[in-house]
């Protein structure tokens, strides 16, 4: 499962720049459409629970970790959210992702390039 959840975080995380443009409206076509990386996940709960896997990995992470340190419920909450919204929109779905701009979101954080 290890392999199966590193493998789909990289897939999706390879989606970040494309975002935008899966975000837009989808263009009529005459070919069948192909399944979307979405849908070949199947879906929204393989999403969320990636997720989860994730941003446990992170948060205990020895070096990552401090960003999630003093962090509410209700912002862990938020956090994962958008995490879950975000690679939801670059592979596809349905979701709308409401949250700011990764430049933005990650502004005053001091992440390094070791990070």
């Amino acid at each position: 499962m290890k392999k199966l959840t590193r493998f789909l975080h990289l897939c999706l995380m390879s989606f970040a720049a494309v975002a935008p443009a899966y975000a837009a409206a989808p263009r009529a076509t005459t070919a069948p459409a192909e399944k979307s990386l979405y849908q070949r996940l199947s879906g929204y709960d393989t999403l969320a629970e990636v997720t989860d896997e994730f941003l446990t990995g992170l948060a205990s992470d020895p070096q990552l970790g401090r960003f999630f340190v003093g962090l509410s419920d209700d912002s862990k909450t938020r956090v994962r959210q958008h995490v879950i919204d975000f690679r939801c929109v670059a592979s596809g779905g349905p979701c709308k992702y409401t949250g700011r701009d990764m430049k933005t979101a990650h502004t005053g954080l001091n992440i390094s390039e070791s990070d």
